[in-house]
């Protein structure tokens, strides 16, 4: 029996009670760690629910085996599946299960080797979709943001938007508790920004660049659509995205594309940490979102549609007055 159950997006206390009752009853926890963060380590959160399940038995020596399930582990091995053919088996994921295409995969394989398996929800990202006065069905296709590791892309971002007194270069750029994560000089000279990256005499190859993310965010835009965007992370080498970083990305993207949709002007949604008990949100123009420093990730944007109503911008702006 395979369960594949979400965890929530703050830390493993946001289990359900129906989740506790399942795990009780499990050989095998797998937590599956590297599409998403929380903000408990791995071993915390074996022993808060070893110290549940030997305070609900009668036997103190009560253990379940817990173990982390990287990629390369998920996707490429048939351990889990093969475990579950006899005994029962937690598939633990962050926020909740098949928002990530690598989850539905092993649900797949579990159909085809004939494995039963229950799915238990819990809150994701795509919550953020309701909140902060925008409507949940004006919503558009999800994009995610991808980071650009071209280098002469970073050098020339780093040179143009970043601080150049920065000793973390973008490509290095990641975020622990003792590295600001802000790669951003607070003190930005914007007529510079707008003449070194919003112009149409960019010195650099822009040919091979993934732009698609910016096309869905347009044809959003054009429809009345928002669009949530998800910043990119690579857990293998600890690097988390920042706004700012994607902020400065679609400003490039802009130039290259020419949509005429964001500009310096152009009031943005920034996320941070939804769902956690620091959670931070805010509304602002491109210009004062890129001089911000938001923390510690995760951090994610929203951006409007062209013809948000009335209603949504009256709410959107009280709220953050």
């Amino acid at each position: 029996m395979l369960y594949i159950i979400g965890t929530g997006l703050n830390d493993y206390k946001d289990i359900s009670l129906r989740t506790l009752e399942v795990l009780l009853t499990c050989d095998e926890i797998y937590y599956e760690c590297y599409t998403c963060i929380q903000n408990k380590e791995f071993n915390e959160i074996e022993k808060y629910i070893n110290n549940i399940l030997n305070n609900n038995t009668s036997n103190n020596t009560n253990k379940c085996n817990f173990k982390l399930a990287n990629r390369q582990l998920v996707e490429d091995e048939c351990e889990i599946v093969q475990i579950a053919k006899n005994k029962r088996v937690a598939f633990l994921v962050a926020g909740t299960p098949f928002f990530a295409t690598t989850h539905v995969d092993l649900l797949l394989r579990a159909k085809e080797e004939g494995v039963e398996y229950k799915v238990i929800h819990n809150v994701s990202i795509s919550n953020v979709m309701g909140c902060y006065g925008l409507y949940s069905y004006n919503f558009g296709r999800t994009v995610s943001i991808c980071l650009y590791e071209n280098e002469n892309i970073n050098e020339y971002i780093e040179n143009n938007i970043c601080n150049s007194n920065l000793n973390n270069n973008i490509n290095n750029n990641i975020y622990n508790n003792n590295i600001n994560n802000n790669i951003y000089n607070s003190n930005l000279n914007n007529s510079n920004i707008t003449n070194n990256i919003c112009n149409s005499n960019l010195n650099i190859n822009t040919d091979n660049l993934p732009l698609s993310f910016y096309d869905n965010i347009y044809n959003n835009y054009i429809n009345n659509l928002h669009t949530l965007c998800l910043l990119d992370i690579k857990t293998d080498r600890e690097y988390f995205m920042d706004a700012n970083r994607a902020i400065a990305q679609i400003l490039l993207a802009e130039e290259v594309r020419q949509y005429g949709m964001v500009d310096y002007d152009t009031k943005l949604l920034v996320v941070c940490r939804f769902a956690t008990d620091t959670e931070r949100t805010y509304y602002d123009s491109v210009r004062n979102l890129l001089r911000k420093e938001y923390g510690k990730p995760l951090h994610s944007l929203i951006i409007l549609g062209k013809g948000t109503s009335v209603i949504e911008k009256e709410f959107i702006e009280k709220i953050f007055e």
